[in-house]
């Protein structure tokens, strides 16, 4: 597993800290959940330690955009059989699919993505298994939180991943299709409608050198008026491993009104594993592109069109895979740098300023609540990691919660600001 090394890496390099134990003050609500060893627990900004709000085989956490519940799946051994809700203080837990859905079965099936669509509403798709894993049926529900009722809403193959625009007004479906068969497609749905998901986009589905089907990742213009995503050519991934020089990746804007086609503005020559994401005001995008020559990587920032392209990182390899992320609300993206000496270092970047280490002390897996606060794991010693709260500029810190090392916990949050 990915983190395992990096946790080695950084436990090696770094130097290990005391817990932190100021309490920061945030000018909004910030709910933080996770799993841990098979049980839910939740931080609230403001509460003295975390709260186990649920037992027995959690798995993953979905928090409510209100921040007031979360649903979360549950099974045996790993396996999200099951889909949960319960309050953030620990009342009123109940399931919400598991028998009880049309033509759902536990074991057979699994539950694949969960989102809300609001306060009242989750929608989410299945898996089924197809030794030696499960895959993506591409099918669609909806289940009304407050009443129970779950509404099939797409047959298998007539859905897909489900991604909802900033607004919470749109609902994207990508269908990946199938290698040299079907093509893949992006389209538009609205659950409140019966009416039939309108396309915004086709194209041939891209290899995958797997048995996992591609599906691309959609960036968002800021007034959520359209869809931004980067599809590469159907065999850029043999293309790549082959080391030959890379076909160019198309950028799409897909307009959601019903009378803007999809339009391409722009092409750049990116690695089939890290592909143009956009940054949160779309006014640039950072990529990868693989050294034909040494088979490494560099790390480019462009405008949005792909213009104006310009190597940000010279030696990226390690960051294959793991392509930089922006930071909300600014121009600023975060990335994890693993150096030739071993050192992995978390480094802040930005359009118009080289990078910065984001702390002298080695951390993992940091999220951006927004520009001013992040969280991270940081290695107090051997045994031991330390969930924290941190301030960008002043680099306080306020410990949250600790974790054997072994356990690299996955933290959702929500973050609603004041007003």
């Amino acid at each position: 597993m990915r983190y395992g090394w990096i946790l080695l890496l950084v436990l090696a390099a770094c130097n290990l800290t005391d817990p932190a134990t100021t309490s920061l003050p945030l000018d909004g609500h910030l709910v933080l959940a996770w799993e841990q060893g098979g049980n839910l627990y939740v931080w609230q900004a403001g509460e003295a330690a975390p709260q186990q709000i649920a037992t027995d085989g959690v798995i993953q956490a979905f928090i409510a955009p209100d921040g007031e519940q979360i649903a979360y799946t549950r099974g045996a051994e790993r396996a999200p059989e099951t889909l949960w809700i319960i309050g953030v203080a620990g009342s009123e837990e109940r399931p919400l699919v598991g028998e009880n859905a049309a033509d759902y079965q536990p074991g057979a099936m699994q539950i694949g993505d969960v989102v809300w669509l609001d306060g009242e509403t989750l929608l989410f798709n299945t898996l089924s298994r197809s030794e030696p894993t499960f895959l993506p049926n591409d099918d669609l529900y909806a289940i009304n939180t407050a009443s129970g009722e779950i509404t099939p809403l797409l047959p298998n193959g007539d859905g897909g991943r489900i991604r909802i625009s900033p607004d919470k007004q749109h609902v994207l479906l990508i269908n990946p299709g199938i290698y040299g068969e079907r093509d893949g497609r992006i389209q538009i749905y609205d659950p409140q409608t019966d009416t039939a998901p309108r396309d915004l986009l086709t194209y041939p589905a891209v290899a995958t050198a797997s048995e996992f089907p591609f599906y691309p990742e959609i960036d968002w213009l800021p007034d959520s008026s359209a869809a931004l995503v980067a599809i590469p050519d159907a065999d850029a991934i043999y293309t790549e491993l082959n080391l030959q020089p890379m076909p160019p990746v198309r950028l799409w804007r897909l307009p959601l009104a019903n009378d803007e086609p999809a339009q391409v503005i722009g092409t750049v020559q990116a690695s089939f594993f890290g592909l143009p994401r956009w940054s949160e005001d779309a006014s640039q995008m950072l990529f990868l592109r693989r050294d034909t020559t040494s088979g490494g990587a560099v790390l480019l920032l462009a405008e949005a069109t792909g213009a104006d392209e310009q190597v940000y990182l010279q030696d990226a390899g390690a960051l294959l895979g793991d392509v930089p992320r922006w930071i909300p609300g600014t121009r600023q993206f975060f990335y994890t740098d693993v150096r030739s000496s071993g050192e992995a270092l978390v480094m802040r970047g930005s359009v118009d300023a080289p990078a910065m280490r984001l702390s002298e002390v080695g951390m993992l897996l940091p999220q951006f609540i927004n520009a001013a606060y992040y969280l991270a794991l940081f290695p107090v010693n051997a045994n031991r990691l330390e969930l924290r709260l941190v301030n960008v500029e002043e680099g306080t810190q306020q410990t949250v919660a600790h974790f054997p090392a072994e356990s690299i916990p996955r933290v959702v949050f929500h973050w609603q600001a004041e007003g």
